[in-house]
């Protein structure tokens, strides 16, 4: 199954194994970045794609016929035309669940600094 990944360099900060993702789309091909007209190249024979902030239009589906999945490396899909790929019969996967408990965290942490007016207690 061949498949690409559009733009690795927008998630890797030296710290990512790409050992499974080789294991299972042993033909991956893996760019740095994409600028829209080598998305388009890139993209014609790809059977799965693997994004970041690479933008998937209707021309981009009009042009990567064989194109069955797209893995969003992020929580947000805006940069995908959901129509034109569910009308391409492409399926669009994100990474929902991401930060979910940090998050909360966060919040509850800022909560109880405010009711406690930690930062007045810091400052002095």
């Amino acid at each position: 199954m061949h498949a690409v990944f559009l733009d690795y360099k927008t998630v890797d900060a030296n710290d990512l194994d790409l050992g499974s993702i080789k294991a299972l789309l042993p033909e991956i091909v893996i760019y740095p970045f994409s600028n829209e007209e080598e998305v388009l190249t890139r993209i014609e024979d790809a059977e799965v794609a693997i994004a970041n902030k690479v933008v998937f239009d209707a021309n981009v589906f009009a042009r990567a016929t064989k194109l069955k999945l797209i893995c969003v490396t992020a929580t947000g899909t805006n940069n995908i035309d959901l129509e034109a790929a569910k009308q391409s019969g492409v399926v669009v996967c994100n990474i929902r669940d991401y930060c979910t408990d940090s998050v909360v965290q966060h919040v509850l942490l800022s909560i109880l600094t405010l009711k406690h007016s930690s930062r007045d207690y810091s400052a002095s």
